[in-house]
Parts: C-alpha cells; sequence; structure tokens
C-alpha cells in the first residue's frame, strides 16, 4: 500500500499535492505574520501618531483603511481631495502617490505595516 501511495505522489497528482500544500503553508505564514504585525502596531501606535494621507479613489488606501479599522490600530485619514490642509500636507511632503502616511513626523510611502512598525520605533 506504502507503495501505492509512493507513486501516486510522484505523479502529476502528487505536484498538485505539493503545490497545494505550500500555497497553503505560505498563507498559513502571511497570516501569521499580519496577526503579529497587527498586534506590535497596537502596542506601540497612539492616538495621533499615524496620519493617513488618502485619495478616494485609491484602492491601496481603502485596503490599509479596512486592515487598520479591523485591526484595530489607531490612526487618522484624511482625504486629500476634500480636505485643503490635507491637501497642503500631501505637496509640503512632496509624496508620490497615496496612501502617504505621516508616522510620527516620518514620511511612508505605500501601505506596508512593516515600514509603518519601524517608524514607530
Amino acid at each position: 500500500m506504502g507503495e501505492r501511495i509512493s507513486a501516486a505522489l510522484s505523479g502529476p497528482i502528487g505536484l498538485v499535492v505539493l503545490v497545494l500544500a505550500v500555497l497553503g503553508l505560505s498563507q498559513a505564514a502571511r497570516s501569521w505574520n499580519e496577526a503579529g504585525q497587527a498586534q506590535q502596531l497596537r502596542e506601540r501606535a497612539r492616538p495621533g501618531d499615524i496620519l493617513m494621507l488618502a485619495s478616494s479613489s485609491c484602492v491601496y488606501c481603502q485596503r490599509a483603511q479596512r486592515w487598520l479599522d479591523a485591526e484595530r490600530v489607531p490612526y487618522r485619514m484624511c482625504l486629500i481631495e476634500q480636505d485643503a490642509a490635507c491637501a497642503r500636507d500631501y505637496v509640503a511632503l512632496q509624496a508620490p502617490g497615496t496612501p502617504t502616511f505621516l508616522v510620527r513626523g516620518v514620511r511612508v510611502v505605500g501601505w506596508d505595516r512593516a515600514t509603518l512598525l519601524k517608524a514607530l520605533e
């Protein structure tokens, strides 16, 4: 019986099983990493530490907002099309796109949890 299982896993089905296993492990590792980053961000960030300069049409801004809200990370968001002060900050930071974060005075361009954590150190 062990030989039949070995033979089955060595063919195309075995390759599919292997690929699915690797993808599953990769997804599990990503989820674990995101959970750890969320906890660290919640522990380090205080109200007023993170400002997200966003655009209403930016899908990355929407992803960041959903994740930050779901993980209960304190931040403030302003939309550059609707808030004149926000638009001035965006221009003054010479931001190349949105989202751009201002984390304790440090400009962070793009949605990257690891970079936000680093800025909070």
